[in-house]
C-alpha cells in the first residue's frame, strides 16, 4: 500500500474536510503517548492512503519527510463538472485546471490533485 502523508494543524478539521469534501474513510487513528490523536489514515484507493499527521507530530520527524506535497484523488473524467460544483458548494476553489485534472488546496493549503486520464 502506498502512503502519502501531510501535515495538518487540526486533526479533527482535516479529518471533516477529507471526509466530507472528498467521501475518504477513515481507515485507523493513532494517538500519542498522552492519549492525544496525532495521526490519521484515510483510504484513497485500494492501493493508497492518506495520513494526515498533526504538525506538532510532523516537526519532530526528520526533514526528509518535510516539504510541499499534492494529494492525488482519483475522478472519473465525466464527473469533472460535478466535482467542480461539489468544491464549490464546498468553498473550496479550483485553482488550477488541466487536461487531467483540476487543483484545490486543503484548510492547512496543502494541494490538492483530482485527476482523470487526459482526453485523446
Amino acid at each position: 500500500m502506498r502512503n502519502i502523508s501531510i501535515a495538518v494543524s487540526n486533526l479533527d478539521r482535516a479529518e471533516r474536510f477529507y471526509e466530507e469534501v472528498f467521501g475518504l474513510a477513515i481507515l485507523r487513528r493513532f494517538h500519542d503517548q498522552s492519549g492525544r490523536p496525532n495521526v490519521t489514515w484515510l483510504r484513497l484507493d485500494d492501493e493508497s492512503l492518506l495520513a494526515l499527521e498533526s504538525k506538532n507530530t510532523r516537526e519532530n520527524r526528520s526533514p526528509m519527510h518535510s516539504g510541499v506535497c499534492c494529494v492525488p484523488v482519483p475522478m472519473l473524467q465525466t464527473d469533472r463538472d460535478r466535482w467542480k460544483q461539489r468544491l464549490a458548494k464546498a468553498a473550496c476553489p479550483v485553482l488550477l485546471e488541466g487536461p487531467s485534472g483540476i487543483y484545490t488546496r486543503d484548510p492547512d493549503g496543502n494541494w490538492i490533485a483530482l485527476v482523470h486520464e487526459a482526453a485523446g
